[in-house]
């Protein structure tokens, strides 16, 4: 999954942050840190869209839509980040 479309869902729903609204960007950056537990200084560097992230992280991101899918469909709350 192309980070651009994780965080396209799961930011405004996790973040309360729309896409173009300010501070969009570091919550980006803070789910991918989250869910990855990659260095945040290391994801700003992937690039505006995130696009030259490591290919592992587009299958962390699908794995991660994924359960929190599930977790919305079985009516659980998706926890906001801790920090």
């Amino acid at each position: 999954m192309k980070p651009e479309d994780y965080l396209n869902s799961w930011v405004p729903k996790l973040y309360g942050i729309q896409p173009d609204a300010r501070g969009y960007r570091k919550a980006c950056i803070d789910e991918i840190h989250r869910v990855t537990g990659i260095s945040k200084n290391t994801i700003n560097t992937w690039g505006a869209l995130f696009e030259n992230c490591p290919e592992h992280v587009h299958y962390t991101l699908k794995w991660v839509d994924s359960l929190n899918r599930i977790r919305e469909l079985v009516a659980l709350t998706v926890d906001l980040p801790e920090d």
